[in-house]
């Protein structure tokens, strides 16, 4: 499944009443519907939430039905699935936060022990420290976003890919210095695990994790 969350952001929820079947193009012509139905019935009037059959079918086009009169419709029993892994995509951004957060703090506390929090010793310091965060989102079977911080006075930066069998599979020269991304696509890997390393001035700054899935 590519990006979930991505695909789930393009749909809407959207209020609306059932058709009365006397309303429906054709109804006159189909022996399965009761067309003496009260149209003044609570399952008429009532307001409901739906998702549109035809923006789903482009992204999700197994949970939209076609119905005997033509039209479309959704099986919302199919989209559970599909939220579970939108839940799962999204707590794993959440936790690679975290760990961001973490790391931020783990930072600020060692400060704070050498009594530099607050001189500009310390904020130097802060400013000519490179980092690496984590990948968003991962894993992720499309494409990856890795940022990254470059002081200003840098002379070099690298990033590479390596694969579990520690073979380099790419390296990317960073120019730009203070944040910065790098856009990783899915179609250039193959399925599985990698590891990624910053390199700043010749010394390793940090290495992660990134999966790739089908």
């Amino acid at each position: 499944m590519k990006a979930v969350i991505s695909k789930l952001q393009q749909l809407h929820a959207v209020k609306y009443k059932r058709k009365h079947p006397t309303e429906i193009d054709g109804a006159q012509h189909s022996d399965t519907i009761d067309l003496n139905a009260d149209i003044n019935s609570e399952k008429y009037t009532k307001d409901r939430i739906g998702l549109i059959a035809q923006e789903l079918q482009p992204t999700f086009p197994e949970v939209v039905k076609i119905l005997h009169n033509g039209y479309l419709g959704v099986h919302y029993y199919q989209l559970i699935p599909i939220l579970v892994e939108a839940i799962k995509e999204q707590q794993t951004m959440i936790e690679n936060l975290e760990n961001d957060i973490s790391e931020l703090i783990s930072e600020s506390s060692g400060n704070l022990k050498s009594g530099n929090i607050l001189t500009n010793e310390s904020l130097d310091n802060d400013v000519n420290t490179p980092i690496l965060y984590h990948n968003t989102p991962n894993p992720f079977d499309e494409d990856t976003e890795i940022r990254f911080y470059i002081p200003e006075d840098v002379n070099s930066a690298d990033l590479y890919i390596y694969n579990m069998q520690g073979n380099q599979i790419s390296n990317s020269i960073i120019v730009q210095r203070g944040y910065g991304t790098k856009v990783i696509s899915g179609s250039d890997l193959q399925p599985g695990m990698y590891l990624y390393t910053l390199i700043v001035n010749g010394l390793e700054v940090n290495t992660r994790r990134m999966i790739l899935t089908d």
